[in-house]
């Protein structure tokens, strides 16, 4: 899936000043956005990942554009068969009292527009994927150009609660 997402994110890019697509190992759906750190909180947010009765099943819905008038980021929305996905953002962002108070947004970011960039929306049909399994957490360390490091990861198998 990655690697379709970002075959369609070079096309849609291509000859477009201002935009640069995310590298296909950065392709990720965030659940919760952590910010600034401390490497010793890494076992309370970990522990913050509940166990889950089989992993959350994705399909893309379309291109967004966030946010909508003057979009930093292009990406493919999610619709979340089931809600298996919401419920486990919803427990984690809970878990490290990081709850927005607001709905969530399950997406894949493909493109970012450049700093003091201004771009029009993409105006071309969402990649095609199929529906997929998210069979994994994983905890991420963001660095600069959409690049991130592997901290943790866990699987989503059928877990015992």
């Amino acid at each position: 899936m990655r690697a379709r997402l970002a075959g369609w994110t070079a096309q849609a890019v291509a000859g477009r000043d201002g935009l640069s697509a995310v590298p296909e190992p950065s392709l990720h759906v965030t659940l919760v956005f952590l910010g600034s750190t401390a490497p010793a909180d890494i076992d309370r947010i970990w522990a913050a990942v509940p166990d889950v009765d089989g992993p959350p099943v994705l399909s893309g819905t379309g291109l967004v554009a966030l946010p909508r008038r003057h979009p930093r980021v292009f990406a493919l929305g999610l619709a979340d068969e089931g809600g298996r996905a919401a419920a486990l953002q919803r427990a984690i962002a809970t878990g490290l009292g990081e709850d927005e108070g607001r709905p969530w947004l399950p997406h894949v970011t493909l493109a970012r527009v450049r700093k003091g960039e201004r771009v029009a929306h993409l105006a071309t049909d969402a990649p095609g994927i199929e529906p997929f399994a998210a069979t994994g957490v994983t905890l991420l360390r963001s660095h600069p150009c959409s690049r991130y490091e592997v901290v943790e990861r866990t699987g989503l198998d059928a877990q015992s609660s």
